[in-house]
């Protein structure tokens, strides 16, 4: 709605980050995890494309999970983790909570992020990260709509620059609905057990949206701030397969599933900077 209450306006300082931040900027701010699938043809392309952007945002460490073709020369290349080590289920997918316990496990930061490799990030996502993180919560879920765009070719966001890749983003993509949720992001301290769920499979998603909030802990939705860049490609799975029945049935069903329409916060620009806005 359009009433809301602020819980902090967060002015950002010049280069990106929330003013929230102590000592230098190299300080490592989140850790992003992901599972490829195997790099090649077009699946490559905006695989590394994602990747690349989020390694060339500071303070960002990224972990790539599995054994596909292609993955371990492309964590060398971006200078991203390998974690060879992931549980798969009967039908050899790789088991996203697996992941998840092993990534909260390694990693370094406080704030952890789950991201679907098909995703880019510019630094909006490090201005969002900055507040939520300061905010007095001892725990979150950060999550936030996608935009659509096809890309087909390898981008350097440092040479195309993130001013003029936000607005060809703005001209040509498409915001997707409130259903599709391809990263969320979490205090690794989150306390939410995963149930066995595989990875690129519906259902994961909604569970977790439906567990935090039901666990009480407030749920962001940060699409009015951060712009995060689906690279259009076909899909790889049944909808209504065993796998995605597997995923609904570990979660509980389908009454125990949540969108991004039941975020109780958003993050939103106000006139003194990012501000935190209850949902009413």
């Amino acid at each position: 709605g359009g009433s809301h209450e602020s819980l902090a306006a967060i002015e950002r300082r010049p280069d990106g980050f929330g003013n929230v931040i102590a000592g230098t900027a190299s300080a490592e701010l989140v850790t992003l995890f992901s599972i490829p699938r195997a790099i090649a043809g077009h699946t490559g392309v905006i695989q590394a494309n994602a990747i690349r952007s989020w390694r060339r945002l500071p303070g960002v460490e990224v972990v790539l999970f599995g054994q596909e073709q292609g993955i371990p020369e492309l964590a060398a290349a971006t200078g991203a983790r390998h974690e060879p080590e992931i549980a798969r289920n009967d039908h050899g997918t790789p088991m996203l909570s697996d992941a998840y316990a092993r990534a909260k496990r390694l990693a370094k930061t406080t704030v952890v992020a789950y991201v679907n490799t098909d995703i880019m990030f510019t630094s909006n996502l490090l201005s969002a990260v900055s507040v939520v993180a300061a905010s007095p919560w001892e725990s979150w879920l950060i999550v936030g709509q996608r935009h659509d765009v096809d890309i087909v070719e390898p981008i350097d966001l440092d040479a195309v620059g993130e001013d003029a890749f936000l607005r060809e983003i703005s001209a040509s993509g498409t915001l997707h609905g409130k259903a599709g949720i391809d990263f969320i992001i979490f205090p690794k301290t989150l306390p939410i057990a995963w149930p066995p769920m595989a990875v690129g499979r519906p259902g994961w998603d909604s569970w977790l949206i439906y567990a935090v909030r039901a666990a009480g802990i407030p749920v962001v939705d940060v699409t009015a701030v951060v712009t995060a860049v689906h690279q259009n490609h076909p899909s790889g799975y049944n909808p209504d397969g065993a796998e995605a029945r597997a995923n609904r049935s570990s979660g509980g069903g389908y009454y125990r599933m949540g969108t991004i329409r039941d975020a109780n916060w958003r993050l939103a620009h106000e006139p003194t900077g990012l501000a935190l806005q209850r949902r009413l």
